[in-house]
C-alpha cells in the first residue's frame, strides 16, 4: 500500500466498508515480484551484452516483454500467454538478437543520388502496431521503423566502438616514451557515454634504431643540355569551312521506293525472303490485322486464342454491375520464327490492359518469386559434376491457369462481341496482361507441384525439389519457363 492510502480518509472509507487492512512485505508477494526479479535479469544482460547505456532501459523492457509473451510458462501448459489471448501461436521469425548490428534500407524519397541505400543503425525493439523492427541510428540519435532490413546478430556496434577506443589508447600506449596524460571518452556499461577518465600512461623504452641516411638520391648529371626539346604532340584542330547558302529553303529528298521481292528458285532463300517481308508488317491493331496482307492467317490466330480461352473457362457473358468497371482489353500479334527464320507460327494473344486496374479493388498482390542467377548457376553445376540430364519447358498459356480471388470484369475482345453493349467478361481465371496473372499462375504450379511431392528449397522458393530411391528431380521456376534436373536408376 502506497503512502496516499494511509490517509485517515482512506482508512474510514475501508472501515465503512467492512474491509481489514493487512499490512505484506515484497516477500509475500511472490508472483509480481518474481516477475520483476527475471524483467531486471534479463534487461541487465540484454544492456551488458550489447554494451548499450541505462538510457536504452525502457526499448530493453519493450523487447524483453514482446519475447516473454511467446514463451511457455508454468501457470500455462502447452500453451503461451499470446495464444491464450490473440487465439493462435505467435510467429518467432522475426525474433532477433537484441542491440546487434542492422543495416536499415532507406527509401527512394529519402536519400539522395549516388548516396548509400543502407544505413548502419542498432536493433533496439518490436513497435506495437507496425510489421517490421525499431532501430536506433548512433548518428544522427533518431529512431527508425522499418521491414526491410539486414542484420549481422555476431556484431554489436557498441562494442565496436568500445574496442575502437582501447585500440587507439594502446597505439598511443606503443608510439610514446613520455608519460601520457589524456582524457577519453568511454562507453561503460554502468555509465552514459560522456564519462570522462584521466589516465596517466607510464613511458615505455623504445628500442634505439640504427640511422638510416634519408639525404635523397643523387641524380645523374647530364654532360650537355639539348638545345632543341620537342614539343609535345597536339590535337588537331578542325578545318574551318566557309559558311554555304543558308538562306536557300532545302526540300526534303523523297525516299527512293523498295525494290519488289524477287522469289529465287531455292526453298530455303524464299523462306526466308517471306518471313522478313511480313515480320516488317505486324499488325499493331485488330482492325490492321484483318486489312492486312496476312488477314486470313491473322483471323485464324485470333480465333485460335478465342476459342482456346473459352473451353478452359477463363470467363463467363454477364451484365457489367451498377458500380462496377471493366478493364479494357486488346490483341497482340506475332510472327514467330524457327532457328533458321522460317515462320513458325502467326500468334495472337489477347491481353487485359492493367493499367486501368485500382489496387485494393482489382488485385492486392502481384508479386510473383523467380530463382536467382547465383542458384541457377549452382544447378547447373550440380548438373555437370553429377552427370545428370536436363530438361527445358515451356508452358503454353501459362497465366490462363491461375485462378483469380478479386471480381474483374473485363470488355469483351473486339472482333468477338456477344450480346448487348452492357455484355462484359466476368474473369474466373488469369489472362495475360492483368497485375496479379504472374502471383496467381506461380500458387496454382505450386499446388500442383506439392501434390504431385515437390517441396520447395527454403532458401529459394522458386526452386522445387522431389526425391526417392529411384528419381531425384530438380525444377529451377521462372514464371511460366522452367528448367528440369533428374537423375534416374
Amino acid at each position: 500500500m502506497t503512502r496516499e492510502g494511509n490517509t485517515n480518509a482512506f482508512i474510514k472509507f475501508t472501515d465503512e466498508c467492512g474491509n481489514h487492512r493487512r499490512h505484506i512485505t515484497l516477500q509475500q508477494n511472490g508472483v509480481a515480484e518474481r516477475a520483476n526479479h527475471t524483467m531486471a535479469d534479463d534487461i541487465s544482460a540484454m544492456l551488458f551484452e550489447a554494451k548499450l547505456p541505462p538510457s536504452l532501459l525502457g526499448e530493453a523492457l519493450s523487447a524483453q516483454i514482446h519475447v516473454w509473451n511467446c514463451l511457455p510458462t508454468s501457470s500455462l501448459k502447452g500453451t503461451t500467454s499470446y495464444e491464450v489471448w490473440f487465439k493462435r501461436k505467435p510467429d518467432v521469425s522475426h525474433f532477433r538478437i537484441w542491440g546487434c548490428l542492422a543495416y536499415v534500407f532507406i527509401q527512394k524519397d529519402k536519400h539522395c543520388f549516388l548516396q548509400p541505400h543502407m544505413e548502419q543503425c542498432m536493433f533496439v525493439g518490436y513497435p506495437s502496431g507496425y510489421k517490421g523492427w525499431k532501430f536506433y541510428n548512433p548518428s544522427t540519435k533518431k529512431y527508425i521503423i522499418s521491414k526491410w532490413a539486414e542484420f549481422d546478430e555476431c556484431v554489436f556496434p557498441s562494442t565496436q566502438q568500445h574496442h575502437q577506443l582501447i585500440s587507439q589508447l594502446l597505439t598511443l600506449f606503443l608510439c610514446y616514451q613520455t608519460p601520457l596524460r589524456t582524457c577519453y571518452s568511454i562507453w561503460r556499461g554502468d555509465g552514459d557515454v560522456d564519462d570522462c577518465t584521466t589516465v596517466i600512461l607510464p613511458s615505455v623504452p623504445v628500442p634505439e634504431l640504427p640511422p638510416v641516411d634519408l639525404a635523397p638520391p643523387q641524380l645523374p648529371i647530364l654532360s650537355s643540355i639539348p638545345s632543341h626539346v620537342p614539343e609535345p604532340p597536339r590535337c588537331t584542330q578542325h578545318s574551318s569551312q566557309p559558311p554555304g547558302e543558308w538562306w536557300k529553303v532545302k526540300h526534303p529528298v523523297e525516299p527512293e521506293a523498295e525494290p519488289p521481292v524477287i522469289w529465287s528458285d531455292n526453298e530455303e532463300d524464299a523462306a526466308d525472303q517471306h518471313a522478313n517481308s511480313v515480320l516488317g508488317s505486324e499488325p499493331r491493331t485488330f482492325k490492321q490485322a484483318l486489312h492486312g496482307p496476312q488477314s486470313d492467317r491473322w483471323r485464324d490466330a485470333a480465333l485460335l486464342e478465342y476459342n482456346t480461352l473459352v473451353e478452359n473457362g477463363t470467363w463467363e457473358i454477364v451484365d457489367l454491375p451498377h458500380g462496377q468497371k471493366a478493364v479494357g482489353s486488346g490483341w497482340v500479334f506475332k510472327v514467330k520464327q524457327n532457328q533458321d527464320g522460317s515462320i513458325e507460327c502467326f500468334k495472337a494473344r489477347l491481353v487485359a490492359k492493367d493499367y486501368s486496374q485500382r489496387p485494393g479493388l482489382d488485385y492486392n498482390e502481384s508479386f510473383a518469386p523467380t530463382f536467382r542467377p547465383a542458384t541457377l548457376h549452382i544447378i547447373m553445376a550440380l548438373a555437370a559434376v553429377e552427370n545428370l540430364e536436363l530438361r527445358s519447358v515451356d508452358i503454353t498459356s501459362a497465366f490462363t491457369n491461375g485462378d483469380l480471388d478479386e471480381e474483374i470484369y473485363m470488355k469483351q475482345p473486339e472482333g468477338f462481341h456477344i450480346g448487348s453493349s452492357i455484355k462484359v467478361c466476368r474473369l474466373h481465371k488469369s489472362l495475360y496482361g492483368l497485375k496479379q496473372s504472374a502471383r496467381q499462375w506461380n500458387k496454382k504450379l505450386h499446388s500442383v507441384l506439392t501434390k504431385m511431392g515437390f517441396s520447395h528449397i527454403e532458401s529459394d522458393h522458386s526452386v522445387y525439389v522431389y526425391c526417392n530411391e529411384e528419381v531425384q528431380i530438380i525444377v529451377p521456376i521462372y514464371i511460366d519457363p522452367c528448367i528440369q534436373v533428374y537423375f534416374t536408376n
